[in-house]
């Protein structure tokens, strides 16, 4: 039995490229990249939406690859410094588990086990 393997094509990776530069995430892209590491540090900087928008980013991601229009290989491509981004801070961790970031789970924790 074969498998297809789907990929996306650019102009579905430059859209969903498109949207991750949006300047809300950016915020929340440039307070995970700084020396914030406590949740509650992260979340003077940013408000809640704006967290939620970016977890809710990657859990589309999550969603996608589980479909298979993005293959793992195309998430690190694009997003692997800001994954483990997430993953290098616990409280972000956490977070994701406790508020239903399902799928953005199973990815960080699918990523740990390939490194």
């Amino acid at each position: 039995m074969s498998t297809i393997e789907y990929k996306a094509d650019q102009k579905t990776l430059q859209e969903i490229i498109n949207l991750y530069e949006k300047d809300h995430l950016k915020k929340v892209r440039e307070v995970l990249d700084s020396k914030a590491a406590a949740l509650q540090e992260i979340k003077q900087k940013v408000s809640d939406a704006e967290l939620s928008d970016y977890l809710n980013f990657f859990e589309f991601v999550a969603v996608l690859k589980k479909s298979g229009q993005l293959k793992q290989e195309e998430i690190e491509d694009l997003f692997g410094y800001y994954l483990g981004r997430l993953s290098d801070k616990p409280e972000i961790r956490d977070y994701i588990v406790r508020n239903g970031y399902e799928l953005l789970d199973v990815l960080l924790r699918d990523r740990a086990t390939r490194k």
